[in-house]
């Protein structure tokens, strides 16, 4: 058990004590109060009785002869004997056996003195010369009601108590449960066992710890799933990297074996240099907007107008494979941003629409104003992407048809989901019924953003 727990379990324990000793307390005593003022006097023949018998004793043997009374009655076992129920009392309030007498029955009982009526109180002087009031009160006449002078029910609170305890410790296992399996599984995710969940040994709770562990398993998943993302980012890296190397060595080993080809080689090395260093420009821009550290003030930006300069140049590459490129823009489509960037996304959709195009193919940008969002879409009539790969079209080196003749490293598409997320928009691929692929783009209108 952790710290955690004990604080918890005592807190709660001393507070049900404290709670449950004080509401016993004053109930004990204001109990004890009503029972001392509900003492009444008994008042009827055998009453009568009783005090008249222990009168005489006292009257003619005093004290002395009391005592013995009550001796006599103890030793042969005489059940409801008259000098138990009989209170002696002399003018300070003792009873002659010390036994505890109420005062309010004393009060009672030498009022009831000048009531004729009230036949079973007496008053006796003793040979000795002391007074003594007889009665017999009503608590004294019921063996049920003999426990009223008795002191607090210790007994009973035993179980109140070890309750307090059993309570008070399921409480707080309750409560640190869940934060203990939430420590447990967070030394193992740093240990590197990334399949770690805790929710299973949650159970059905549904409460904030509950919460708080979906949120652990939210967060050991994503931290799993980065970390495969950039172990397979970085074979894919060292993959596209080797390729371009590999030709420029051979590149340059042909160079010195034919020197006759000389000028053919240095193009072919210059080609493949090109390739290096577009790719590694490709991947600084793709890790700078993972940590999003690219900082930059946010301007206004004309959506329209950055969609036509991206088309005219988009249209070169369309021409010379034959595939149109139809635009349609509404106006005022602007939105707050940076506009190199909002640029290198869109741009990298359209070349990658144009790029899988089939001859004689059509690709279609259309933008417009819905709900205070720019929606735009870039849709192609190419080969489109298996279904079940749909989600994975926008992560690095994602290529679905090797023999396709586009010539990039697969990072377009990353770069822009990654742009479209910093500006607090949404990016998504899906199937056209006709054929081809459409990619949907949401950025929010007329919003400024931190950078």
């Amino acid at each position: 058990m952790g710290r955690l727990f004990w604080k918890i379990f005592l807190c709660f324990w001393a507070t049900l004590l404290l709670v449950g000793g004080a509401v016993g307390i004053i109930v004990w005593l204001q109990n004890s109060k009503r029972i001392n003022e509900l003492e009444l006097l008994v008042n009827n023949p055998r009453a009568e009785m009783g005090v008249a018998a222990i009168a005489n004793a006292l009257r003619y043997g005093g004290e002395a002869a009391v005592k013995e009374i009550q001796n006599n009655q103890k030793s042969r076992h005489i059940h409801n004997r008259p000098v138990q129920r009989v209170l002696i009392v002399n003018d300070n309030d003792q009873d002659l056996l010390g036994r505890p007498v109420p005062k309010a029955t004393i009060e009672r009982a030498r009022l009831a003195l000048n009531t004729p009526e009230q036949g079973a109180t007496q008053q006796v002087v003793s040979p000795s010369g002391k007074r003594y009031t007889l009665f017999v009160p009503q608590t004294m006449s019921r063996p049920f009601r003999r426990t009223a002078f008795s002191g607090p029910p210790i007994p009973p609170l035993i179980v109140p108590f070890v309750a307090s305890i059993i309570f008070s410790a399921w409480l707080a296992w309750y409560l640190t449960r869940p934060i203990s399996l939430i420590r447990k599984g967070a030394r193992k995710l740093a240990g590197g066992a990334l399949e770690t969940r805790i929710v299973p040994d949650l159970g059905g709770r549904k409460d904030e710890l509950a919460d708080l562990g979906k949120e652990f398993d939210d967060m050991a998943a994503k931290i799993g799933r980065l970390l495969n993302d950039q172990q397979r980012l970085l074979n894919d890296v060292s993959h596209e990297l080797r390729s371009p190397l590999a030709r420029i060595q051979l590149a340059i080993e042909l160079s010195r074996q034919q020197p006759a080809r000389k000028e053919e080689l240095i193009g072919r090395i210059e080609k493949e240099s090109e390739r290096l260093d577009l790719l590694v420009g490709d991947l600084l821009t793709l890790s700078r907007l993972e940590s999003q550290s690219m900082q930059h003030p946010a301007t206004a930006v004309d959506i329209k107008a950055l969609i036509a300069d991206i088309a005219e140049d988009a249209a070169f590459e369309a021409e010379r494979r034959s595939v149109s490129l139809h635009v349609a823009c509404a106006e005022n489509l602007i939105t707050q941003g940076h506009q190199e960037l909002l640029h290198r996304a869109l741009e990298n959709c359209v070349r990658n629409a144009v790029a899988h195009s089939p001859q004689q193919g059509e690709v279609k940008i259309t933008a417009n104003a819905a709900e205070g969002k720019i929606e735009i879409t870039i849709s192609d009539q190419g080969e489109g992407v298996p279904p079940e790969q749909l989600e994975a079209l926008f992560q690095p080196f994602v290529q679905f048809n090797p023999q396709s003749h586009h010539s990039g490293y697969c990072l377009g598409l990353s770069i822009a989901k990654r742009a479209i997320t910093l500006h607090h928009g949404t990016i998504s691929a899906a199937n056209q019924k006709a054929g081809g692929l459409s990619v949907s783009i949401s950025l929010p209108s007329h919003r400024r953003q931190r950078w």
